[in-house]
């Protein structure tokens, strides 16, 4: 069977929906774009996967804040768990990271 390349891509972006779209990992989605595009990023990454799984590895106080829940990871281990801004409340150690320092 022969697929027009609209056809094609259509099939694509189903399978992608059904099998792929289930579960997502994400490595730093936005280090290398600048804050305006930081922030569409963010807000479009969460609005396209709402009620999916995605695990995102990042540092961006702009994806962390959209995230339902955050982890801080150390040494392979969960150290501290809550959202952004409870972390960046109650734990240093994430404060240090995300801020990269520049809050002292």
């Amino acid at each position: 069977m022969i697929f027009s390349p609209q056809l094609f891509k259509r099939f694509l972006r189903i399978a992608f929906m059904f099998f792929i779209g289930c579960f997502l990992f994400v490595a730093a989605p936005t280090s290398a774009v600048d804050a305006h595009t930081e922030a569409r990023i963010a807000q479009r990454l969460h609005g396209a996967r709402t009620g999916r799984t995605t695990v995102i590895a990042t540092t961006s106080p702009l994806v962390l804040d959209r995230a339902d829940r955050v982890a801080l990871i150390e040494d392979g281990r969960v150290v501290a768990e809550g959202t952004h801004r409870e972390l960046l409340r109650s734990t240093p150690a994430y404060r240090l990271v995300v801020t990269r320092g520049e809050d002292e």
